[in-house]
Order: structure tokens, then sequence, then C-alpha cells
């Protein structure tokens, strides 16, 4: 009696297999190759030949080939095909197949792999077919779901940090006007998972919330700064951190990006800034330096109020977002890839 699809699916063995190698594979982050997707290449790969007359026993065949064709995942993604072969091979041999059956699967199975594989036999064309188009549903599905995660996650971290921008507290080391405030932090966390242009657009979308929500008390002079100076700290960070994808070069690229917005946030104070307060005010320059000047004795003129009052503070500022950043990125990470497995799983 011929060995029919529901009963290769009822063997304890090949689920078994199947199971663990997505198991396998859901730890390198493949989340598709779960039984829904080899159940679909089977019925892909059979109505194939089915439409094109063949044998129902060859249709068979196929969809058995369709459903062990990634058991070798188990062993190692690379050169899966082959190693799928291998093992079906025993399995089939064990369950009572005959030789000419095997054959024909096994070949299929070893040559599904579009990039490697060769059609063969008409069994492997179907299984080369339907595995592919598998994947590009997949990958469909996952643009889908990846971009709706991208602008969910943006959006909730550019709220976040509306609501810390609003909240800010001056410094004893500044004068009172430089307000030191925490919203770097979710844009920090954001560029980190999604990459430097997410990051861009979160402190973009922080600082229009923040006009929606409170306005504007420095005829949007500061808003500007604050967009350029938060990007001149998330930018050289997340690149740098995409090369690295690690704790120690967390720690690197905060570090670099606290440098990088140190430097440019008290130039960009010197020259643009401070200037623009005074004539948008009217605000006379020594006053600004004097109030630098009842702070730190030192300070005499606009190089001096850049050098004891406002590097100190963007130091701070970066530091104390680097910490946090650093303490909490891993866990909320840990929060959003299990969402992520879990919509994948849908």
């Amino acid at each position: 009696m011929s060995i029919t699809l529901e009963q290769v699916k009822k063997s304890e063995e090949i689920t078994s297999y199947i199971r663990k190698a997505d198991e396998s594979l859901s730890a390198l982050g493949f989340t598709e190759h779960r039984f829904a997707h080899v159940t679909l290449v089977a019925e892909k790969a059979g109505y194939i030949l089915e439409a094109l007359g063949y044998p129902a026993r060859t249709v068979e065949l196929t969809k058995i080939a369709g459903y062990l064709h990634d058991i070798g995942n188990l062993v190692n993604r690379i050169d899966h095909s082959q190693s799928g072969a291998v093992m079906a091979f025993r399995i089939l041999d064990h369950m009572g197949f005959t030789p000419d059956e095997i054959g024909v699967i096994v070949s299929a199975i070893g040559n599904h792999d579009e990039g490697t594989g060769v059609p063969v036999s008409p069994v492997a064309a179907a299984l080369i077919l339907a595995a592919d188009l598998s994947e590009r549903l997949v990958m469909k599905k996952r643009h889908r779901l990846n971009t709706t995660r991208t602008i969910t996650c943006i959006a909730m971290f550019s709220a976040i940090a509306a609501v810390l921008h609003i909240f800010d507290f001056a410094l004893p080391i500044a004068p009172s006007f430089y307000k030191l405030d925490l919203s770097e932090l979710p844009v920090m966390i954001c560029t980190f998972y999604l990459g430097p242009v997410s990051g861009v657009v979160c402190e973009f979308l922080k600082i229009l919330l923040k006009l929606l929500i409170k306005g504007t008390s420095t005829a949007f002079v500061g808003d500007l700064a604050n967009f350029l100076v938060g990007c001149s700290f998330v930018l050289p960070a997340s690149i740098c951190y995409q090369a690295t994808l690690s704790k120690k070069g967390a720690i690197w690229s905060l570090t670099l990006g606290t440098l990088v917005m140190t430097v440019f946030g008290s130039l960009f104070n010197a020259w643009y800034l401070i200037p623009q307060f005074v004539k948008l005010f009217h605000m006379p320059l020594e006053s600004i330096i004097a109030a630098g000047t009842a702070i730190f004795s030192s300070v005499t003129d606009l190089k001096t109020l850049v050098l004891f009052c406002i590097v100190p503070f963007n130091l701070i500022k970066g530091a104390a977002v680097s910490v946090l950043t650093f303490l909490l990125y891993k866990r909320v990470e840990g929060v959003f890839f299990r969402r992520k497995k879990n919509a994948d799983s849908q």
C-alpha cells in the first residue's frame, strides 16, 4: 500500500525534526519555516503537477517532498537542502517507501534551493517553484509587518520623547535659560533598534509633537537647535552601534555620540544660537556672559562661556542619556523582539 502525505504528517519523528529545525532557525532570526510553511509548499508543489496532468502518485510524492524539504535546517541553514536529502533518505527508507520513490523525493529535496538546485525532475521543478513562491509570500508579509512595526515604534518613541522634552530643568553649571531634558533617551533607543534614519525621523517628530503640545517660546530657534544637536548625538552613536551590535560597541557608540554632540553643540551655540537669541530677543551679549560669570568667575567672554558652561552642560546631558540607554535598551529590546516573534507567528 502506498504511503500518503497524511501518514507522513503523523510521523512523530518527522514532526520532531521539523519542530527542532524551526527552533534552530528561530534562534537565527528566521520565523517562517514552521509547519504552516512546509504545508503550504507541499500543497503548492502538488497543485503545480496536478494542474499539468501528472499521475496522482507523482503528485503525492511531490507533496511529501514539499513537506520534508526543510528538515535539513535542523543541521544547519547552510546547505540545508543536501542535509535534508540525507535525512529524508533514512526516514523514507524506514517508513517503507520504495527505492524509486525515495530517489524521486530525495533528489527533489536536494535540489530545491533556487540558488544552487537544478530541476532534475518534474517533482524537483515543482518543489523549486513552490518553495520560491512561499519565500516571496513570507518576505512580502514580513515587509508589511516590519513596515507597520517600524512606524509604530517610531511613533511610540517620538511620543515619549515629546513628553520628556516638556519636563526640562536647569543645571547650576549653566545660565538658567539652558534647560536639560531626557528626551534623547527614547530617540537613542529607537535609533539603536531601527537605524540612523529612524532616529532622525523620531527626533523630528519629537520636536513637532512638542510644538503642537506646548508651542515655541524661542521663535523656533531653540527648537531647531534641539533638533540639530539631538541629531549630532544619535546619528554617530547609531551608525557606530549598527556596525557592532554588541554591548562593548554600545559603550563606544554612546561615548562617540556624546563627544560629537558636545563639540557640535558648543560650536553651534557660539556661532548661531546665542547670536540669534541676541538678535531676536534684543538681549545684550554682555548680559548672557554675565549670567555665566555669576556661576563661574572664569567666564569673561563668549568663548569662556562656551568652555566653562556649555561644554560641561552637553557632557552631562550626553552622559546621563548614555548611561540610561545602556541600562535600558536591552530590556526594551527583549520586549520588542518578543512582540515581533509573536506577530510573525500569526
